[in-house]
């Protein structure tokens, strides 16, 4: 386990990225949309089931190749390497073994929310599909140039070509729509987050480890006085060991870190080490590095903004919840030996 998992904002890329390079302590994790592989298409099964064919470009007669795949005896390839074809075929077995539990998910979930629609009378358009991608390009980054230029690092990172891409906003679209009217926002959450964004922070350094023995053994290390960054940079499996075990200025209202780290960091002087806590199956540590002052903001004056961010966290925690459900309840019969392994795979990750 390379860290804890945090979930950041469900829609902020931009956050995950800045953590990585700055912070650390994050896993990537981008639950703000679905975002599932591409179809391959191809006119026989994704694994070829049907017995390989193999073209050479350059032995083929140009009038066979014409008359066969005008007859359909064999397809066009999808690529020449050394100017021998790599058939469909072959080509989608791959890709099937590799992603294809990925793309059964994509087209279970799209037939399963055009269902849940025509059920409940509901329609979507064109300008639901346009909001949705205004919420995640103002989610990136509120400049409107930083966020077009981070959409496009998201984009490549992703491997978000258009059509993935226009896929995407539409089953978010579609999911938004169905729980949207289920938020409900209370004052003290607001007041939370208040408190979560502007309140005191704290700056400290972190150190895991995967046993209480090696815990016990480090710490007694501190104790004698070894430096905390050292000991973090050597010992700890946390990503941000790379830092010396740094990692971003942190609230105890953030529920997006593990409660037994928001129970510690407060009680702690500037330079004080922690004793050892569990967190998930590892065992940490952390020194006060500096305390925060709460920012002089007043919570009226955010207010509104701050609903706007609980909104978007609760329609993205409810879509999540929608989406399992969804495919819980998709009755899906794999055929293919390759797509159902991957199937599998891909099914393992959902509760």
């Amino acid at each position: 386990m390379v860290g804890w998992t945090v979930i950041v904002y469900a829609e902020q890329e931009r956050i995950l990225m800045q953590r990585q390079a700055a912070g650390g302590f994050v896993m990537a994790w981008f639950a703000g949309f679905v975002v599932l592989l591409l179809v391959v298409s191809c006119s026989t099964s994704i694994t070829g089931l049907e017995p390989k064919r193999r073209m050479n470009a350059g032995r083929d007669t140009a009038g066979d190749s014409s008359n066969a795949l005008a007859s359909g005896e064999i397809s066009m390839p999808v690529a020449l390497v050394n100017d021998e074809a790599v058939s469909r075929e072959e080509f989608g077995e791959l890709v099937a073994e590799t992603s294809g539990g990925k793309i059964l998910n994509e087209i279970a979930l799209d037939r399963m929310l055009v269902k849940r629609f025509a059920r409940d009378g509901m329609t979507f358009t064109k300008a639901d599909v346009a909001r949705e991608e205004s919420i995640l390009t103002s989610s990136l980054d509120p400049d409107p140039d930083q966020a077009v230029r981070l959409l496009r690092i998201l984009k490549n990172r992703r491997s978000l070509g258009p059509r993935r891409f226009e896929n995407m906003l539409r089953r978010n679209a579609m999911l938004r729509k169905l729980v949207q009217g289920d938020v409900v926002i209370s004052e003290e959450r607001l007041r939370e987050e208040f408190e979560r964004w502007y309140g005191p922070r704290f700056q400290v350094r972190l150190i895991t480890l995967d046993t209480r023995n090696e815990a016990e053994k480090v710490l007694r290390e501190l104790r004698k006085g070894v430096p905390f960054n050292e000991t973090a940079a050597k010992e700890s499996t946390d990503i941000s060991a790379a830092r010396g075990g740094l990692i971003a200025p942190i609230s105890a209202k953030d529920r997006t870190y593990p409660s037994a780290l928001r129970e510690v960091i407060p009680d702690l002087y500037e330079g004080e080490v922690s004793p050892i806590f569990p967190v998930e199956d590892q065992f940490a540590i952390v020194q006060m590095v500096e305390r925060i002052d709460a920012a002089k903001v007043r919570f009226e004056d955010v207010k509104e903004t701050l609903r706007q961010t609980v909104r978007r966290g609760e329609e993205r925690r409810l879509m999540d919840v929608l989406v399992a459900q969804l495919l819980d309840e998709a009755e899906v019969i794999v055929l293919d030996p390759a797509v159902e392994r991957a199937w599998k795979r891909e099914r393992s990750d959902f509760p």
